[in-house]
């Protein structure tokens, strides 16, 4: 996300306003998941499936900490089957790295630059329903 190499993507895809969708992802490589077999592929299938939400951190902290949102503010980015219930941590973590050490990479708190730009979505979060005026009404999908 952060390496020069992607910026002709972004400017594309701010360019003609088309929302970015970053869909969750396998937490393990598919060819160690397929040289598993029996109980052990059920047990590191436990494992992906239980976390795979938390995977999305990656992406959403690299296009933050990459000043993409505040160099193309007509971008914007939806995290699909995400979940919701993590984002308070994951932007409370990012906000308190960019006021420790990070101040010079942007001028927003990355939480503020969420909210702006980014949407998230959910199937089943429970936590995620609880904490939804903490994450913001407005970003949910």
């Amino acid at each position: 996300m952060w390496h020069l190499v992607s910026e002709p993507l972004w400017k594309a895809v701010s360019d003609v306003q088309l929302p970015l969708h970053f869909h969750t992802f396998p937490a393990m490589p598919a060819s160690v998941r397929d040289s598993l077999t029996g109980d052990l592929r059920r047990k590191a299938q436990f494992t992906t499936v239980a976390s795979f939400q938390m995977n999305l951190i990656d992406i959403i902290a690299a296009i933050i900490g990459a000043g993409l949102l505040e160099r193309y503010p007509n971008l914007r980015v939806g995290s699909g089957e995400g979940g919701i219930g993590w984002l308070p941590c994951a932007l409370d973590r990012m906000d308190f790295e960019f006021e420790d050490r990070f101040r010079d990479l942007m001028k927003l708190k990355p939480s503020e630059s969420w909210r702006r730009q980014c949407r998230g979505t959910f199937q089943f979060d429970r936590i995620g329903a609880k904490l939804i005026e903490d994450i913001g009404v407005e970003i949910m999908m």
